[in-house]
């Protein structure tokens, strides 16, 4: 059976583990999604890292996003990009989400390379001082190819 055999009555195949993988290894702005305290959905753009099988996104430890995740505990993460001209590919992670800090030298230079960002010094401690990593820990996964 062939791939495009694969796909449910809308035209959607589930992508592989690899697919997956390579999607998220991709320099792609995501969307972070966690719940304010009064249950409405917050959702903002990001950079992040897919590392070992987590999800890990760099912010200030007063945000919103990190309170609300703190809070909750849980985020989900969105990318989608398209591949060929007309394969849209999308995968969603949620799961558990904890604090990592303070933010070390090398996360944020491997940030700057997969971003192409030049305008960070991250040995500019001072700069960094309350930034913590958001690291999700996918327990749910939703990851698509719907070809247009």
């Amino acid at each position: 059976m062939s791939r495009e055999d694969d796909r449910d009555a809308y035209g959607r195949r589930r992508l592989t583990d690899d697919e997956r993988g390579d999607l998220l290894d991709q320099p792609l702005t995501a969307i972070w999604s966690t719940l304010t305290a009064a249950g409405r959905i917050h959702s903002v753009p990001v950079h992040f890292m897919h590392v070992g099988g987590e999800i890990r996104v760099l912010t200030e430890r007063g945000s919103v996003k990190c309170r609300n995740a703190d809070r909750a505990g849980r985020a989900t993460l969105c990318v989608e990009m398209t591949v060929n001209g007309t394969d849209r590919r999308y995968v969603t992670a949620e799961g558990p989400v904890r604090l990592d800090g303070p933010v070390p030298a090398d996360t944020l230079m491997e940030l700057n390379q997969r971003y192409g960002r030049q305008d960070i010094d991250p040995f500019d401690e001072e700069s960094y001082a309350d930034s913590v990593t958001m690291v999700l820990t996918p327990e749910h996964w939703i990851a698509w190819s719907d070809a247009d």
